[in-house]
């Protein structure tokens, strides 16, 4: 009993020792970090702009009053990702010093979020020769000075959000030969500004809500020789602007709600030949005029 009792003094003894020890490693903590991004990290200045790289793709730029940044090719990981850009003071950083930039031909990937909320990114360019592939989720929402894109041949797919909420974009445009396969949802949803889009005919769905809200989209069309086979559930939500619109024959499936709310919509027409299986039934507003959809198709 009294060797139990010893051994409970000194573990009583220890504790404040062992709490001095936890503090010492938390007030330590931050310096490891430090520590360890300055072995991961190094510095590359580029036209008198001082950006900060890494193993994983991360970059940022000391604050200046240059706001234009041309993406310097060093700062794209070795596996073609662009994460992030940033111009950052300490931990604080300063989005809104961007107005232009450009992203080198060794890009491949946009990632998630990279550049979103660059409130004041008027112009995104791409190097000639681009090897971009990929713009990831949230890519480039919520850009809300921006007010036109010419998306690279190379891009494959476009995932949810990219553009999502880019007020004042008011033209989307794909360069000729477009390896565009997919565009998910939300990817250009809320475009107050869109007024028109031709979508190449490498694409091959279109996802849900994928133009919803574009209340000035009045004209959209398709690249001869679509390949477009799916339509997602309230593509085309909210745009009120749009009095026609003429379906690939390519399309198989036509979502759930895609014309919802599209109030000028007077007539849709199916291409000759068309291959669509499933409609659903209220993919459709009631007194839209429908013209060469395939008789095997029920109520329509």
């Amino acid at each position: 009993m009294k060797n139990i009792i010893m051994i409970a003094s000194a573990i009583t003894l220890l504790i404040p020792e062992i709490a001095c020890c936890m503090r010492a490693f938390t007030l330590l903590a931050p310096e490891v970090a430090n520590c360890k991004r300055a072995l991961d990290f190094k510095l590359i200045t580029v036209d008198g702009i001082t950006y900060q790289s890494g193993k994983d793709g991360n970059a940022s730029a000391k604050p200046t009053t240059t706001a234009s940044i041309y993406f310097p090719r060093n700062l794209v990981s070795e596996s073609g990702i662009v994460w992030e850009v940033l111009i950052a003071s300490g931990n604080y950083c300063y989005k809104d010093h961007f107005c232009k930039i450009c992203i080198p031909a060794n890009a491949q990937k946009i990632m998630c979020g990279c550049f979103n909320e660059y409130v004041n990114l008027n112009i995104i360019t791409f190097e000639a020769g681009s090897q971009l592939t990929s713009i990831l989720e949230s890519g480039f929402s919520r850009c809300s000075s921006l007010a036109s894109i010419c998306i690279p041949s190379s891009v494959e797919k476009m995932e949810r959000r990219c553009f999502e909420k880019c007020k004042h974009l008011s033209s989307i445009k794909f360069e000729s030969s477009s390896k565009l396969a997919v565009i998910e949802g939300l990817a250009f949803s809320d475009c107050f500004s869109l007024k028109s889009v031709c979508l190449p005919s490498s694409v091959q769905m279109i996802g849900w809500r994928c133009f919803g809200g574009c209340e000035n989209l009045g004209d959209i069309t398709f690249e001869f020789g679509s390949q477009l086979a799916k339509i997602g559930g309230e593509a085309f939500y909210c745009c009120f602007s749009l009095t026609s619109i003429r379906i690939p024959f390519s399309v198989e499936k036509i979502g759930k709600k895609c014309f919802y709310s599209c109030s000028s919509l007077s007539i849709i027409t199916f291409e000759a030949g068309s291959k669509l299986k499933t409609i659903k039934a209220d993919a459709i507003l009631e007194g839209t005029e429908v013209v060469g959809c395939p008789s095997s198709i029920p109520g329509m």
